[in-house]
């Protein structure tokens, strides 16, 4: 059973930089850092395990009154048994905030994986910067 915590635990987020080596690519293990100390996080634990982070690093807003957000996703492995309940508490989530136009969010996606990942949770493909497909929700008037 998946259960969410918040904020996610700092030790255990930064143990999902790891390689198979237990080394962190430094980028990896500062940019986990970073996010983790700037947004707002969530843990998804397995028992007693995190298995994924989701952070909402909060960006300058493009018009007055708008709640914009920069999406995170990191992941062990051992998280493709639970993506079901993942995706499932991110619609919800975005299901929650559907009526509130001054939320935008946004996410970047280097993998196909990625994409179908931020696809599935109901964000919008909008473009490419190179190589990386970029992706927004945006709530909408009620």
């Amino acid at each position: 059973m998946l259960r969410t915590v918040m904020p996610a635990p700092l030790v255990d987020t930064l143990e999902l930089t790891l390689d198979a080596d237990g080394r962190a690519p430094r980028l990896a293990f500062v940019t986990a850092l970073w996010q983790w100390h700037r947004s707002e996080s969530i843990g998804f634990l397995a028992g007693d395990e995190l298995v994924a982070a989701a952070f909402l690093y909060p960006l300058p807003p493009s018009r007055p009154g708008e709640d914009y957000r920069a999406l995170a996703f990191i992941c062990a492995p051992a998280a493709a048994r639970h993506m079901l309940a993942i995706i499932r508490f991110a619609r919800l989530t975005f299901s929650r905030l559907r009526h509130d136009p001054n939320v935008r969010i946004c996410a970047t996606a280097r993998t196909a994986t990625g994409a179908r990942l931020a696809a599935l949770i109901g964000m919008c493909p909008i473009g490419k910067l190179g190589r990386i497909q970029v992706f927004e929700w945006q709530g909408q008037n009620p």
